[in-house]
């Protein structure tokens, strides 16, 4: 409420009245209540020298006026001077649960890190203030109940030492808000909650209470972009390509939505489907830090030519940056020679991995791109050893012997790849990879043609790992088909085929 007569007219009027006789030095007589008004404005906008130059004017003319002292010890904690904050407190009449109240809290929770009774006091605060304050309609009560636990969110984030809030009492209070308040959307604090889950970095709260929001209020600026941020943060890819599709009929230049909703298709290897997501984007932005994932979905589209074109761009942005995100300017590196390789552009492909390897020797993708390479030019020998090494250098080693393998698959070296996938087992299964083996040792088979054993390995990949199935051999089976059903789909043709 307070919020909204500082938006009003007559409140702008007032300020500008107040600034222009502190400019000219005119004397001006206000009310206590109008210096408070003025000071809470400065300080919901950070302006510390203008809040408690204020409150000292206006102290010089109602020396004992308690509401402005309790204004001055609030912008004493709101800018964390809190021994100064105390001071006043400590000569100020309690107030029983009044403003003072919280304000003895929040001093207990940011200067005493009492948390469970700061908490405590917030709560009576919150009781006592909504059963003794004088409201003109339900909407009124309402709206002051939601800005008193706003101030108390609010509170425990921005008075935390350091701002080093324990994240679970925060989230608590929000939940609480969120069930206590629904339908949410309606009322200015509702949005303000918005700000502070947003602000924070909060992703599983920003996709709860933004959901909510936008059910009621589905045109707030950005919502449905933001929405869908959050929803890509917590995995959930196609809830956010829905969010981008409503942010963008909204306003079909949204170039956030247009690069969330590429990036939803991007991770969830649906690169094809990104790519003109992430054309339009950087169409609209000229934004070259998005070249490398432009190229990596022209690839997938086989664009190949376009693709290399795309990473040299990459490239030339990221070797300015090189030194501080040297981890992008190597991938860089790799996606090109990747795209030559494809193209059968053996020795550019080389000349770049190379320049990764200079940067870091050790690198396991590095070295299994540079052996993928020495085996198309039948450089056998060293081929090898860059795989030993790749494997050797690898965290996790099951992940990237399914991937030598794979290659000597690719390669026609059937046996070497099976021998190779063997060795699986004997490394801990630290991340979770060893159930890929199966569908490894089905496409090893089905390339060797030894139809037994690719029917065994088939049936189990079936079960286990479907996604790695479907990377491995979606060009022997119809679109239609899904990988969970390749065994059942290639039994069925062997029995038509026998009749």
């Amino acid at each position: 409420m307070k919020n909204n007569y500082l938006d009003s007219d007559a409140f702008r009027e007032l300020l500008h009245n107040y600034e222009e006789a502190m400019q000219s030095g005119s004397p001006l007589y206000l009310e206590p209540e109008d210096y408070v008004d003025i000071a809470d404005y400065y300080m919901l906008h950070d302006q510390v020298d203008a809040t408690l130059d204020c409150v000292e004017y206006a102290l010089e003319r109602y020396p004992d006026e308690e509401d402005l002292l309790a204004i001055k010890s609030s912008a004493y904690i709101f800018f964390h001077r809190l021994d100064e904050a105390e001071d006043i407190l400590n000569v100020l009449p309690s107030d029983e649960l009044g403003h003072t109240y919280f304000q003895r809290a929040q001093l207990i929770y940011a200067k005493y890190g009492d948390v469970e009774r700061a908490e405590e006091m917030f709560q009576e605060w919150i009781d006592y203030d909504i059963q003794n304050g004088q409201f003109a309609d339900d909407r009124e009560r309402a709206e002051a109940e939601r800005e008193n636990y706003i101030h108390v969110i609010s509170s425990l984030v921005e008075l935390a030492p350091e701002r080093l809030y324990d994240p679970e009492v925060v989230k608590r209070w929000i939940e609480e808000y969120y069930v206590k308040f629904q339908p949410l959307g309606d009322f200015d604090s509702d949005l303000i909650l918005c700000d502070i889950v947003r602000e924070e970095g909060m992703t599983d709260m920003v996709e709860k209470i933004y959901s909510a929001v936008l059910e009621t209020n589905p045109y707030i600026n950005m919502g449905w972009t933001v929405l869908a941020g959050a929803q890509n943060a917590n995995g959930h890819m196609d809830q956010a390509i829905e969010s981008c599709e409503f942010a963008l009929a909204i306003n079909p230049d949204d170039y956030d939505a247009m690069l969330s909703k590429a990036y939803s298709y991007y991770y969830t290897n649906r690169r094809v489907e990104a790519l003109p997501w992430v054309e339009r984007f950087i169409e609209g932005t000229g934004d070259i830090s998005q070249f490398l994932p432009l190229g990596m979905c022209l690839m997938a589209a086989e664009r190949l030519p376009e693709a290399i074109a795309a990473f040299d761009k990459a490239l030339d942005y990221y070797t300015s940056i090189s030194s501080t995100q040297p981890d992008i300017y190597l991938q860089a590196l790799c996606e090109l020679s990747e795209a030559y390789y494809g193209c059968e552009a053996n020795q550019q492909a080389l000349e770049c991995i190379d320049k990764a390897l200079a940067i870091e020797p050790n690198d396991p993708s590095s070295l299994l791109m540079r052996g993928s390479i020495l085996m198309s030019l039948d450089n056998m020998g060293d081929c090898s050893d860059c795989f030993y090494k790749c494997i050797a250098n690898a965290d996790d080693k099951i992940w990237f012997t399914l991937a030598v393998a794979a290659r000597y698959t690719l390669g026609a070296q059937y046996d070497t790849a099976l021998e190779l996938l063997d060795t699986c087992t004997s490394y801990p299964d630290q991340f979770g990879t060893l159930r890929h083996l199966s569908a490894y040792r089905a496409f090893a088979y089905f390339k060797k043609e030894d139809a037994l054993n690719y029917l065994t390995q088939l049936k189990l990949a079936c079960e286990q790992c479907p996604d790695s199935l479907e990377m491995l051999m979606y060009d022997y089976f119809p679109p239609t088909v899904q990988p969970k059903d390749y065994f059942d789909y290639t039994i069925t043709n062997i029995r038509g085929n026998q009749k």
